[in-house]
């Protein structure tokens, strides 16, 4: 009995994994999977806030809308991983109401989950809208401002764009 226990927890486990590893191989070349989403870290050339929306756009994606505190490990673990002191745009904004955050093209509000690095989001000089991914501030959220041209990340759901190799 113990033997067909061990058999039978061995292949949940195995379908499990297999199951975690298929979601993320519907991703696109390129592109990194993380539960049922693929995320495209765009560190090639950088952008203004308006501008990383239309790139992300022409590649069937979004900015990034970090919605709980396990998406947002991952992705700061994977900026950690990639030892770039960079930072990177997200789809957050308070341009419509200043201190009203929102995930722009979700039109979500960003109440349920955020996380800002201390003092922040500040507006510093009444013109920070933006809402960035900052190394200065150890890969905890920032307000900056939507001109700055700043690498970037995409995201779509697992599956939506033609899937390569």
């Amino acid at each position: 009995m113990n033997r067909k226990l061990r058999l039978l927890s061995s292949v949940l486990c195995t379908a499990l994994y297999l199951q975690g590893v298929s979601s993320s191989s519907t991703c696109q070349d390129g592109w990194t999977g993380y539960n049922n989403v693929c995320y495209l870290f765009i560190t090639h050339m950088k952008a203004s806030w308006n501008e990383a929306i239309q790139f992300c756009q022409t590649q069937n994606s979004r900015l990034a809308e970090i919605e709980d505190a396990r998406e947002d490990n991952f992705i700061r673990q994977h900026l950690l991983d990639y030892g770039k002191q960079e930072d990177f745009w997200v789809g957050g904004t308070d341009v419509i109401t200043e201190g009203d955050w929102i995930w722009v093209l979700s039109q979500t509000p960003i109440i349920y989950y955020s996380h800002w690095a201390l003092y922040e989001p500040n507006n510093l000089g009444g013109s920070e809208n933006c809402l960035e991914i900052s190394y200065g501030h150890h890969y905890f959220w920032n307000d900056d401002s939507c001109s700055r041209a700043e690498f970037f990340i995409c995201e779509q759901p697992s599956g939506s764009g033609p899937v390569v190799g």
